[in-house]
């Protein structure tokens, strides 16, 4: 699906996306993913936002963490699948993970996930123009949920990190 939805941003159509897509993945993947990966694009497609300008469509993260003991920088690094800025309110921002899983996440799963606190974190970091960050998990197999963290959440999401990185 994040081959796709890259290439139908640059402009690929849908048909065109897949047939590139299944020409890279369809070794690994069933008969039956083939329908998945369509009923994906059209959900992806209804859930378009509105009044936003995309800032980041499968962009790469690296933001200073912390050292290791010899004093060698340690970086955290994330893939984002969209980041979008408000056009209508300046400092707000929506960052959307697109999740292709057969099971959706409840909201309690998804306020505790530690890939979306980490974004959150990232983003912060990255971008100190944010003062509002929205994040839809977007799950296709069921509704997309938003969650949200403070600057409280965001330093101990860091601490946790920079020690999970250091052993």
């Amino acid at each position: 699906f994040h081959d796709c939805a890259e290439m139908i941003e640059d402009g690929f159509t849908d048909e065109a996306a897949t047939d590139i897509a299944w020409s890279k993945w369809g070794s690994v993947l069933e008969p039956a993913d083939l329908d998945r990966l369509s009923e994906d694009l059209v959900v992806y497609h209804s859930r378009e936002p509105l009044n936003v300008r995309t800032v980041l469509s499968e962009g790469e993260l690296r933001v200073p963490l912390t050292e290791t003991r010899d004093g060698v920088p340690i970086f955290f690094r994330g893939r984002i699948d969209r980041l979008y800025a408000s056009t209508v309110q300046d400092g707000w921002y929506d960052q959307v993970d697109y999740k292709t899983s057969k099971y959706p996440k409840t909201q309690a799963e998804v306020d505790a996930d530690l890939q979306m606190w980490s974004y959150n974190w990232a983003l912060h970091e990255y971008f100190p123009e944010i003062e509002h960050l929205e994040q839809h998990y977007d799950q296709f197999a069921g509704p997309p949920l938003v969650t949200r963290k403070n600057d409280e959440q965001r330093r101990q999401i860091r601490a946790f990190l920079e020690v999970e990185a250091r052993n």
